[in-house]
């Protein structure tokens, strides 16, 4: 989805006043809320069903609402229960006395933090096969698009909708800085890009971006618009099996957005080797990634007992317990 594209569901139960109150309150608040907002649509259905004509939803009610479904996922009823949870204690604050399900109704939900973390060995042979990605005669710049677009991802640590969506006028290539708007929380943050990246930003936009409109897309489609994310999940999955990077099917990775994890853990670890101290890094890189608290960023810690041997046994003279296991993580979100 396009950054600023905010799906605005369409309500109709007697409630929908409030719902659309209560959705414009976490936008303002900074949240994007557009699957939520399916949800909500969802849930504005169900009160046209139950003939609710009031706020002060009764437990019956409420309890039927958030109930496992047959056949549902677990992260499916999670959603519908959280956000029942953020109605109800809306229509509280708004005088209402609707039930608010307790806490230890929760889904459990499994949290497990394992994304794949490319070698650099590996990083290296997988951009060597993007490198050699052709060019195709709808999409004659592909061959110079690819490559660069997965080089962002990894040395900028990018989501790849944020580096689709760059407009010219968000990538200042002289001063090699990139400025990513509406991401995540709807904020902006601005990124500096290392020398050789910069070399390639600088070489992309004198020879193909040219004098292209400021609002114009920096990666541009055949057809003017911004690329879909799919084709590069694509050719992704060639170049990993061009290379030899074995992938355990859908959903289990190496995906594209462990591109993003990868450069976290790998300028972590160059830090560390350094000997700056972990308590300096990690908001620095949280800032850098745009994540909305240190603590996000320290899940990555993690994985360096696997990851960085050598470097664990300093980090915990240093900082003693300050790498956290999976199962605290996953208790503090």
């Amino acid at each position: 989805m396009q950054p600023g594209n905010i799906t605005s569901p369409v309500l109709h139960s007697t409630l929908a006043p409030l719902l659309q109150q209560f959705l414009a309150e976490k936008r303002a608040q900074g949240h994007r809320y557009d699957s939520l907002a399916l949800v909500l649509r969802t849930f504005d259905r169900y009160l046209q069903e139950q003939n609710v004509v009031d706020a002060n939803l009764p437990r019956a009610l409420v309890e039927t609402w958030v109930g496992k479904r047959p056949q549902e996922s677990t992260n499916t009823q999670a959603n519908r229960f959280y956000l029942t949870c953020q109605v109800c204690r809306f229509l509280e604050r708004q005088g209402y006395a609707p039930f608010i399900p307790p806490f230890t109704w929760r889904p459990k939900v499994d949290r497990q933090f394992t994304p794949y973390i490319f070698s650099e060995d590996e990083v290296y042979r997988l951009f060597d096969c993007l490198d050699h990605v052709h060019s195709h005669p709808r999409a004659p710049q592909r061959a110079r698009i690819v490559p660069l677009v997965f080089r962002l991802l990894y040395g900028c640590g990018l989501r790849i909708n944020e580096v689709l969506h760059l407009r010219v006028q968000d990538v200042d290539s002289p001063q090699a800085i990139l400025t990513i708007r509406e991401a995540k929380l709807q904020k902006d943050r601005l990124i500096p890009v290392a020398p050789s990246l910069a070399v390639r930003l600088r070489n992309y936009t004198d020879t193909v971006v040219g004098h292209r409109a400021p609002d114009a897309f920096f990666f541009q489609a055949p057809d003017g618009g911004a690329w879909c994310s799919q084709v590069f999940y694509g050719l992704f999955r060639a170049a990993l099996q061009q290379c030899g990077i074995a992938h355990k099917g859908h959903g289990h990775g190496p995906r594209v957005h462990d591109l993003r994890h990868t450069f976290a853990c790998h300028r972590l670890a160059h830090w560390l080797r350094e000997g700056v101290a972990v308590d300096l890094a990690l908001p620095i890189l949280a800032t850098y990634m745009g994540h909305e608290s240190v603590y996000e960023t320290q899940r990555y810690l993690h994985l360096f007992p696997q990851l960085y041997p050598e470097i664990t046994g300093k980090l915990t003279a240093y900082c003693g317990t300050v790498i956290p296991t999976v199962e605290v993580l996953n208790e503090a979100y």
